[in-house]
C-alpha cells in the first residue's frame, strides 16, 4: 500500500483480518438485536467504500466479515464505474468520509470473460463496453494469462476512472485523507488480496 493516513491503513487492515476469519470460517458478524437495528437506523460509520461485481457468489460484506454499516457497497457487472458507482463513492468519501475505496475484481468474472466474445446490443450496452475495451487490450498469448490480463486491465480502467472523474475522491486523494486500492478476490480460495497496477 502506498504512503496512506493512519485511517485507511487501520481500515484496509480490519477488511483484511474479516477477509481471514471469512477463509477460516469464523465470521463475527450473524446477528443483531433489536437494539443493534435501531443504533443502525440512527446512524452509519463505515470504514470503506467497495465496488464489487454483481456475481452473486462476490459479496464484500461477506467476504470482508463486515457487519451491517461496516462497509457502503456498490455493485456492478464487472465492477465498472457507473453513474450509480459515481454517487455512491461521492457519499462515501463526501459525506461519509470513508479512508478507503477498494475497487474489488475477481476471478471467474463473466463480464470479463464475455468480452473475449462480445456482443453489445440489449440492456447495458455501454457497461459492457467498458469491460470490453479493457480486456480487448490483454496481450498474454496464454488463454489463462490473458484472462487474468483482462481481469487487472480492467481493475486498472476502474481506479483511474475513480481518480479523475468522482471530485471527492481527488480531492480526498490530493490531501492525502484517502487511499484507492485495487484488489481482486479470489473465489478459489476466498483469499482478497491487493494488486500493482
Amino acid at each position: 500500500m502506498p504512503a496512506v493516513s493512519p485511517a485507511a491503513r487501520r481500515a484496509w487492515e480490519e477488511l483484511l483480518e474479516g477477509n481471514r476469519r471469512f477463509r477460516e470460517g469464523k465470521p463475527r458478524h450473524a446477528t443483531y438485536s433489536p437494539e443493534d437495528l435501531a443504533s443502525l437506523f440512527q446512524e452509519q460509520k463505515p470504514i470503506a467504500a467497495v465496488i464489487a461485481c454483481s456475481d452473486s457468489r462476490v459479496d464484500p460484506a461477506i467476504v470482508f466479515d463486515q457487519p451491517l454499516g461496516g462497509i457502503f457497497v456498490s455493485r456492478v457487472p464487472g465492477n465498472v464505474v457507473s453513474d450509480s458507482v459515481r454517487w455512491m463513492v461521492e457519499m462515501a468519501v463526501g459525506a461519509l468520509n470513508v479512508p478507503i475505496v477498494v475497487a474489488m475484481a475477481h476471478t471467474g468474472c463473466l463480464a470479463v470473460q464475455a468480452s473475449f466474445d462480445p456482443v453489445y446490443e440489449g440492456q447495458g450496452a455501454p457497461l459492457r463496453y467498458l469491460v470490453h475495451r479493457a480486456v480487448r487490450s490483454a496481450r498474454s498469448a496464454d488463454p489463462d494469462e490473458r484472462w487474468l490480463e483482462g481481469i487487472q486491465l480492467n481493475l486498472q480502467q476502474t481506479v483511474r476512472t475513480l481518480e479523475t472523474d468522482c471530485p471527492a475522491v481527488a480531492e480526498a486523494m490530493r490531501a492525502r485523507e484517502l487511499a484507492v486500492i485495487p484488489a481482486l478476490y479470489e473465489m478459489e480460495t476466498g483469499t482478497v488480496r491487493t494488486l500493482k497496477l
